[in-house]
């Protein structure tokens, strides 16, 4: 008797290496997807972030006003000067699966002055020349800091 198809059986072991090898390789397929999203959102951040702050640092140039520099929230950057439509806003982007957290070192309300082109904390007789101003972009549910972000003379140098 000539056979001319497979039997049950080894249809069966065929379906059974196929679902093997995906339950192998899904999750690490799904990891690297992930890294891949969480990479591409902090990149997003980091050139928003480097944009907000050459808007801010040319308006501030422009209008030669003080203006002041503050945390909003954990996903929001204000820069505002003398009257409310010299507010320039900034929101960090999210993912599909990603949300991502800012932090500033030292934690501090902050004026830039034009003259300078600095980010100064503000005391109570004098201003103080903030160098190591860090802003830190992370994703929010690790503590692992994936982009940094640096004023260096007034200019936002970005690391990741």
């Amino acid at each position: 008797m000539k056979k001319n198809g497979f039997t049950l059986i080894e249809i069966l072991i065929s379906l059974a290496i196929i679902a093997a090898i995906a339950g192998i390789s899904i999750p690490a397929i799904y990891n690297n997807v992930m890294k891949i999203e969480q990479a591409s959102t902090v990149e997003s951040a980091m050139n928003g972030l480097r944009q907000f702050f050459a808007d801010a640092r040319s308006k501030s140039i422009s209008k030669e006003n003080k203006y002041e520099f503050s945390k909003e929230s954990d996903t929001s950057l204000k820069f505002t000067g003398s009257t409310a439509t010299d507010t320039i806003y900034y929101n960090l982007p999210e993912g599909v699966r990603t949300k991502l957290e800012l932090d500033i070192t030292p934690e501090a309300t902050f004026s830039y002055l034009y003259l300078l082109g600095m980010f100064l904390e503000e005391k109570i007789n004098y201003y103080e020349i903030e160098d190591n101003f860090r802003l830190l972009v992370k994703v929010s549910d690790t503590t692992t800091v994936l982009g940094t972000l640096t004023i260096n003379q007034g200019l936002p140098t970005v690391e990741f």
